[in-house]
């Protein structure tokens, strides 16, 4: 009963993962100079490398949705999955508390003005993001052997 719970819930989490994944990668994927825009606004990356990363971060997205909810390389795909979130968390706060005014980018390449309640909100947001996926990178990679 224990293990069928357990499987249900790797299941589930893995859904919701691969959801949160293909909805933040589709606005990107049709519209990559605004999502370069945002990416500039960060104003973490150097420019020269700017547009490379906003054709190729949500295709990389896009690929983690995919294999999470196939169930296919999960160990990659859990470990993309994390790695991306608190990389994605720690640049958000990082720029909040350098005092910059940014659009989170997060599910859309807009940008938006954005005020301190917003950004109270993408923080929870993403740190519950970070626990669904620290849940499954913890399922898979620390399974008991049942």
């Amino acid at each position: 009963m224990e293990k069928e719970f357990n499987d249900h819930s790797l299941f589930t989490a893995r859904i919701i993962l691969g959801i949160i994944f293909v909805g933040a990668s589709l606005g990107k994927i049709s519209d990559p100079a605004g999502f370069a825009e945002v990416i500039k606004n960060y104003q973490l990356i150097p420019d020269f490398m700017i547009n490379e990363f906003a054709l190729f971060l949500p295709f990389l997205e896009l690929i983690t949705a995919v294999m999470l909810i196939s169930g296919i390389f999960l160990n990659g795909a859990s470990i993309l999955a994390l790695l991306m979130l608190v990389s994605f968390t720690g640049a958000l706060i990082f720029n909040i508390s350098r005092g910059l005014n940014i659009s989170c980018g997060c599910f859309t390449s807009a940008l938006e003005e954005v005020t301190k309640l917003h950004y109270i909100y993408y923080i929870l947001r993403d740190l519950f993001f970070i626990f669904i996926a620290g849940f499954t990178f913890k399922k898979i990679f620390f399974k008991k052997n049942s």
